[in-house]
């Protein structure tokens, strides 16, 4: 993966998403004391909305928009922004989770490893869907066959 060609975002479309991560979800999330970095490249995961790479013992993350998101409406940036940053407030569960693989076998670890996965995806999802909607959408560009940036819309 590291090696495939990733597609540059939109510098209009980045400076939407990159600022409503810094303005409006980070500090919603109580996150200001993490670096969060918005990738200026597609995720190289075509089927994804977005993805986040954690390091939270550094209190770091990179976030990769999918290129699913380029027209998806306002709402589902919000939620999408919101769900992604939710993994950085709960990563704590899963370093926990990490530090009790040197003590039990590699078939428990990995049991436990998916059902913690699980777990704190649903909690991600259940959080998105209480806090989201109460924060302001972010400006939306609607992408036109013709062209590489198309209008900006409130």
């Amino acid at each position: 993966m590291a090696n495939e060609k990733r597609e540059q975002i939109p510098e209009e479309l980045w400076k939407i998403w990159d600022f409503y991560l810094r303005e409006v979800v980070m500090p919603a999330l109580h996150l200001n004391s993490w670096k969060i970095d918005l990738s200026p490249l597609y995720s190289a995961d075509v089927d994804c909305w977005a993805e986040i790479d954690i390091s939270q013992d550094q209190h770091r993350a990179v976030v990769s928009i999918g290129k699913m998101m380029e027209n998806a409406s306002a709402e589902d940036q919000r939620d999408t922004l919101f769900h992604e940053l939710f993994h950085a407030v709960t990563s704590d569960i899963k370093d926990t989770s990490r530090a009790l693989e040197p003590a039990v076998s590699k078939q428990a670890y990995k049991v436990h490893r998916e059902h913690v996965s699980m777990a704190e995806e649903k909690l991600v999802d259940t959080l998105t869907s209480i806090v989201a909607k109460y924060h302001p959408l972010p400006k939306t560009i609607n992408l036109s066959p013709n062209s590489s940036v198309g209008r900006v819309l409130a």
